[in-house]
């Protein structure tokens, strides 16, 4: 991973972009930055340096967010160049994702509510978390309740 982002360093033809949106290159100064990004991961992956690869890593992205926006904007000026925004999501999608999203909170907070009647918490964090367990099953409750209610109607 570092090899390869310090090799897009090294010969700047090698075209690298950006994902998603216009899928604009990366200037020369973002290569630059996320390989040295990249290099703190490694290090602290490794844990050489870790301290010193972390914050690499952390200023460099939080760098790049900042710099992907630069990135893209000049890109967009280019003449010739048509700008592409994603398409927006239709209501039965975005009810789709909800009710995926619901059921990722409502499955595991209704088997930890099973699984504390069978095994009734002892010590003080296992109540914390079960009362924590028993917010997040009555608010994915109450969405489940409510995307049913506001389910997109069928087209006859």
């Amino acid at each position: 991973m570092t090899l390869g982002a310090w090799f897009a360093v090294a010969s700047p033809k090698t075209r690298v972009i950006w994902k998603g949106g216009n899928r604009a290159p990366l200037s020369m100064q973002s290569k630059i930055v996320s390989a040295i990004a990249l290099t703190g991961l490694c290090l602290a992956a490794f844990r050489i340096y870790p301290i010193v690869g972390g914050v690499a890593f952390a200023l460099g992205i939080i760098y790049l967010m900042f710099q992907s926006a630069r990135d893209r904007a000049a890109y967009d000026r280019i003449p010739g160049v048509n700008r592409v925004t994603p398409a927006p999501l239709t209501v039965h999608q975005r009810w789709s994702v909800l009710c995926v999203m619901d059921a990722f909170v409502l499955l595991p907070s209704l088997y930890a509510f099973v699984r504390d009647l069978r095994f009734p918490p002892a010590t003080e964090e296992q109540r914390i978390v079960h009362i924590m367990g028993l917010g997040f099953l009555s608010i994915s409750v109450i969405g489940a309740i409510l995307l049913f209610i506001t389910r997109p109607q069928k087209k006859s």
